[in-house]
């Protein structure tokens, strides 16, 4: 049985370029949801122990969210009454930074902006409250990640990279298949 050349040509580049897309694919939403489940979550007002690695950390306000089978809707909320501290083992403060913090993410139904940012050198056990000075009975939901988008960014440049490396050496074989297959 021949194979019609035509068929050798676009089905060599063809998985190469298939390749690339599922890969892209499969990296990105494997990713996607290990990033949202890396995400320390928790209801406020609370006091949480920590045990935290050597890193920056944002928290978020997760303003659309399920959380213990509750809904959260609360796109707008004025936070000004929220109150946050951060412990080490010795009670000492740790600082927190509101100055250069906007972030929001989008994954999973779950939509959270960034209210403060912090820096962890040594790793340990960490007592994190969070509480309302104007005794409402106010809840909401905040997250702790540590490095959440510088990750999220390396895995987007390493699935593009791929894609379009695939891209590239998939035509660039069918161009070359084809360029030989011509007779002059």
């Amino acid at each position: 049985m021949k194979v019609s050349i035509k068929k050798y040509i676009f089905s060599s580049g063809g998985f190469v370029i298939i390749f690339g897309i599922v890969f892209f694919i499969i990296m990105l939403s494997t990713n996607l949801s290990k990033f949202s489940d890396a995400m320390l979550r928790f209801e406020v007002p609370s006091t949480q122990t920590l045990d935290l690695m050597p890193g920056t950390y944002t928290i978020y306000h997760e303003y659309k969210t399920f959380f213990k089978n509750i809904h959260y809707d609360q796109k707008g909320m004025n936070l000004e009454h929220l109150n946050l501290e951060l412990l080490d083992s010795s009670s000492t403060n740790i600082p927190l930074d509101y100055s250069n913090t906007y972030s929001r993410y989008s994954f999973k139904h779950r939509t959270g902006y960034s209210i403060a940012n912090f820096s962890i050198e040594n790793q340990g056990i960490y007592t994190f409250n969070a509480s309302f000075d104007d005794n409402s009975n106010t809840k909401i939901i905040c997250s702790i990640g540590r490095g959440v988008f510088e990750n999220l960014f390396k895995t987007i440049t390493t699935s593009v990279f791929v894609l379009i490396t695939c891209f590239v050496a998939g035509f660039a074989m069918i161009r070359r298949k084809i360029y030989k297959t011509k007779k002059y």
